[in-house]
């Protein structure tokens, strides 16, 4: 096998675990949502997103396997992933969150989305803006509100008016 060949198994590798980790998170959300007796308008959409989600997590698993079995073999694989960045789904599931909590204050809005998004450790929650933690030095919405609030109001607001 070529160093170029390790390589690329390494990175698929690497992409398997990101993907296995948001799977977790997915069906942690998608039985919560079971659990509920019975899902409001706004949960029956975001497990829609979810499902879906799940569905090309499933294919790219899948992928990746095709792949890594072909260079293991000595074959070309051809077949490349799709131009452009897929949307997010914890954005999509942040900004649903913030949704169903428009009533609440900001404070408790980012206490909830710290609980709900939960990596654990010291790992940002998902759907957390990377930018946050590179330029501003934190980890979590609650720590944004206190360090750079604008940045959060904002964020919610545009969440509130998304749809």
């Amino acid at each position: 096998m070529t160093k170029n060949q390790k390589i690329r198994i390494g990175k698929l590798g690497a992409e398997w675990t990101v993907l296995d980790s948001e799977e977790n998170v997915i069906n942690r959300l998608i039985s919560e949502h079971h659990r509920a007796e019975q899902l409001r308008g706004d949960q029956a959409r975001e497990s829609k997103i979810l499902l879906r989600r799940q569905r090309e997590l499933f294919k790219r698993k899948r992928e990746i396997s095709d792949e890594i079995l072909a260079i293991e073999n000595g074959i070309a694989f051809t077949k490349k992933r799709s131009r452009g960045r897929p949307p997010d789904v914890y954005v999509a599931i942040r900004d649903n969150l913030i949704r169903t909590m428009a009533d609440r204050t900001a404070r408790e809005i980012c206490s909830a989305l710290d609980a709900r998004l939960c990596r654990g450790g010291n790992v940002p929650p998902f759907g957390f803006p990377e930018s946050w933690a590179t330029n501003h030095h934190v980890n979590s919405f609650e720590q944004a509100y206190k360090k750079c609030r604008k940045l959060v109001d904002k964020l919610i607001s545009s969440a509130k008016q998304a749809h």
